[in-house]
């Protein structure tokens, strides 16, 4: 999800979000009665400046 904005007809300014969740299990990462598993969340917001030619 995201928004750009032209300044002039070449130069834009633009911010963007991004969510992103993942979920993993290494049951027998470390043999055979051992392993891990874990969540992942990320909040990600990236603006910038852009160029078009």
């Amino acid at each position: 999800m995201g928004v750009r904005a032209f300044i002039t007809p070449y130069v834009a300014v633009y911010t963007e979000y991004k969510y992103s969740q993942s979920t993993f299990e290494f049951n027998q990462a470390f043999g055979p009665t051992s392993g891990f598993n874990g969540d992942y969340d990320a909040n990600i917001l990236v603006t910038g400046l852009s160029y078009h030619f």
